[in-house]
């Protein structure tokens, strides 16, 4: 049986979207403040970092902002 391209785009975009909220939502045994601040932070920014997924025009990665970064501050200023 053939699938629509567009339900396996929405089954695949879901899967993308729950990978990283088990491992938000998982337990954590450790007393480390950095993990529990970044973990906190995931939760919070999450949606933000799936924005792509929904949005075609957004690219998925940060590359064109740090580039026009680099031009109007010179390469040397941009911290990756």
């Amino acid at each position: 049986m053939i699938q629509d391209p567009q339900q396996s785009w929405i089954k695949a975009r879901n899967n993308l979207e729950q990978k990283p909220k088990n491992l938000i939502e998982t337990s954590l045994e450790t007393t480390s403040k950095e993990v529990l601040k970044l973990q906190k932070r995931l939760k919070k920014h999450l949606s933000n970092l799936t924005t792509f997924l929904y949005h075609f025009h957004i690219p998925p990665d940060n590359n064109g902002s740090e580039t026009c970064a680099a031009l109007a501050v010179g390469p040397s200023e941009v911290k990756r």
